[in-house]
């Protein structure tokens, strides 16, 4: 049809129907316009072959699966539906569509699964301390009075060798003269006394030594003769004074520390670790080699001794960079490497305690300045995609596939630990941590290398797959395949369509969004034919349960009799209960079915029990709250195999709604949601049904 005949069509069916809308009354007008504008879209929806190419459907954002031609509301929950194109209707069942002006809106972007050389980065806080190996003590090896301090204040540098106190000893100048006495007898003694002169002047020599003198010294001493009245101390390392504990004219005892010294060039940061940050870092590596604390020449590609020392061998790696920044030095960054890692977790703060070289040169780290404190650790190559990509529901981490002309396949992924990888090469210019890092979950299952995944606006098209049921399809074929794989017989309750009715209630059962977890089906084997007794009081129990679920329905606390009200039925529920566990025996199943069925009905009891001390305060939020743990306890009976027989001859069904806390069971194929009664009475769907 050309253009020209098509536009004169169109007004005449504009023109005819303008002169229909004037003889109408009204009020038809409204519904008369809706109608028109209906028919008139669907035709210019058709292309001249006459096929359908865009039809619109109203859909509810809760149940995708409900599509009507007209608005309104939906009839599960009554929301208002939400208008939806039909372009995509011939897709692959599970897919997504998007048009070029919705992937344009939502800014979409994509990236690929691959191979990437990633690293963990630990972001924590250290404070700078002395290096314990580089501290000197200074004290005076005989006593005497202090005539002169030549180092007077802390903070002062001095190298090895730097005289430090001037000090008057007594004692030491007797020391001298024994000394001389000892060698004038040496050399005037003769015959069998020269051996034992000769040993008292090598005493007297060496206890000088001890107390303080050099070899200069002494040899000065023996060259001049001349008794020294003072000895002078001098500094046995180079560094800064931190620590004196002696003034001029002060008399001192040998024991007594008078300076102490250290080593301000190299120094130790102490850095905790949180409990989850301490794998990364002691995860081995093939570079990893051992060293001694105190001999750290020595290098052993095994664990071992040290030969000089014979202490352990620490494990090591050179690949761990750590690099630190302080307020005091603004875009300077300082590198060291992990020394030691405490044995033991702080019970105070729950961490364990790092130690790390730093190399000082200028003395601008001081000790007990705060650092933070960035440890990267490298990892190698790793299939991952990036964290934008992952879309969590709850129940599973999920991708979107680029399956190319605007459609796109939900993927559930098995993700491992989160890397990093630097977005690009550090500046001259970055200040220190300004390198803002890409996230990567590590990708154990689920897709394959070169997959196309959405990295950006996917949570914008998430929800849109919602709208359009791809994930509850999605989530459907999972479970099949979950089911071949176990093997499980007969039809099982993993949630499918919202819509449904009751069937078998054997199998596992999965709720929404993670709300619910059930406990695993009672194996085939483990539970027999039920005996009279227990069967009689196990089906009282469920039909109590159902009791509650309806009065709640209802909004009702009570009932039409005085004994029927929620307080009363909950009673009647602990009771049956009770008398089950009482009745149960062992012909009913082997050992191990028994045991796991007891604890399923001990957790009804105190349900039951919580249920009803709750009812007593006849609040109905608290009340519905409490019935959930009751109704998960009754549902845990239903799901084993005779539970399910049980139920499926008393017409129990399981229901769940997206937006309730839990599942419920209840008489009848028709939903009555206990959870929020006639706020959204009709919001749910039987488990089980395709």
């Amino acid at each position: 049809m050309s253009i020209l005949k098509k536009t004169l069509l169109i007004l005449c069916i504009i023109a005819v129907a303008v002169g229909a809308w004037l003889l109408i009354p009204s009020a038809d007008r409204q519904l008369w316009n809706e109608r028109f504008q209906g028919a008139l879209s669907e035709y210019l929806g058709k292309d001249d072959g006459g096929s359908a190419a865009s039809k619109a459907y109203y859909t509810c954002p809760m149940h995708p699966q409900i599509r009507l031609p007209a608005p309104g509301e939906c009839p599960i929950c009554g929301m208002t539906l939400v208008k939806k194109s039909g372009a995509d209707d011939g897709r692959a069942p599970g897919t997504i569509f998007l048009t070029d002006r919705q992937q344009q809106l939502a800014g979409v972007r994509r990236g690929k699964i691959s191979l990437r050389e990633l690293h963990q980065e630990v972001d924590t806080f250290g404070r700078i301390d002395y290096d314990e190996r580089r501290i000197s003590y200074v004290s005076s090896w005989v006593g005497g009075r202090v005539d002169k301090l030549l180092v007077d204040f802390t903070g002062v540098t001095v190298q090895k060798g730097h005289p430090l106190v001037w000090l008057y000893s007594p004692e030491l100048i007797t020391a001298q003269r024994e000394y001389l006495v000892a060698r004038q007898s040496l050399s005037a003694s003769g015959g069998s006394s020269v051996s034992n002169t000769s040993r008292l002047v090598d005493g007297t020599r060496q206890k000088l030594l001890w107390w303080g003198l050099t070899e200069q010294q002494v040899t000065a001493l023996e060259r001049t003769g001349e008794v020294g009245s003072h000895i002078t101390i001098h500094a046995p390392m180079g560094g800064t004074v931190i620590h004196k504990n002696v003034f001029e004219g002060q008399y001192v005892k040998p024991e007594q520390d008078l300076l102490r010294i250290v080593d301000l060039s190299h120094v130790w940061l102490y850095a905790d670790l949180y409990e989850q940050q301490i794998a990364p870092v002691l995860q081995k590596r093939h570079s990893d080699y051992w060293t001694c604390p105190m001999h750290p020449k020595v290098r052993k590609s095994t664990a071992g001794i040290c030969p000089q020392c014979s202490m352990p061998l620490l494990r090591t790696n050179p690949d761990i960079h750590l690099e630190i920044t302080t307020q005091a030095y603004p875009g300077e960054v300082f590198t060291g490497r992990i020394a030691f890692i405490d044995p033991f977790l702080q019970p105070s703060t729950r961490t364990v305690r790092l130690r790390a070289n730093i190399e000082n040169p200028h003395l601008k780290l001081r000790p007990e300045m705060y650092a933070r404190t960035r440890i990267k650790i490298e990892v190698g190559e790793l299939l991952s995609v990036p964290e934008s990509a992952v879309i969590r529901t709850g129940k599973r981490d999920m991708v979107l596939i680029d399956e190319g002309d605007g459609t796109y396949r939900p993927a559930a992924v098995e993700l491992g630990l989160q890397w990093l990888k630097t977005s690009a090469e550090p500046k001259a210019s970055d200040l220190p941590f300004s390198r803002s890092p890409v996230r990567f979950h590590e990708i154990l299952g689920g897709v394959k290398a070169g997959d196309t995944v959405i990295t950006s606006a996917g949570f914008l098209i998430g929800s849109e797959a919602q709208l359009q049921g791809a994930f509850e399809k999605m989530a459907e074929e999972s479970e099949e395949m979950t089911r071949a794989r176990e093997g499980a017989t007969g039809e099982g309750m993993s949630g499918g369509d919202h819509a449904g009715s009751h069937s078998s209630m054997a199998g596992s059962g999965s709720s929404h969004s993670g709300t619910h977890s059930s406990s695993p089906a009672a194996k085939p084997e483990e539970l027999k034919e039920f005996t009279g007794p227990y069967s009689q009081n196990l089906s009282r129990a469920i039909e109590y349960v159902t009791t509650l679920a309806e009065l709640l329905a209802s909004d009702k606390l009570k009932g039409e009799t005085e004994d029927s009200g929620v307080q009363a039925v909950s009673g009647r529920l602990a009771a049956s209960a009770r008398e089950a566990l009482e009745a149960l025996s062992p012909a009913d199943g082997s050992p191990e079915g028994i045991e796991a069925e007891r604890g399923r009905i001990e957790a009804l009891i105190g349900a039951a029990d919580s249920l009803n001390s709750v009812a007593e305060a006849g609040q109905i939020k608290e009340i519905r709250t409490a019935f959930k743990a009751a109704a998960k306890a009754a549902v845990d009976l239903m799901r084993t195999e005779a539970g399910s027989r049980l139920a499926s001859e008393s017409g129990v069904v399981l229901k769940r709604c997206p937006m309730a806390p839990g599942v419920w069971p209840q008489k009848g194929a028709a939903t009555r949601n206990p959870y929020y009664g006639s706020k959204m009475l009709k919001c749910g769907q039987t488990l089980g049904k395709r």
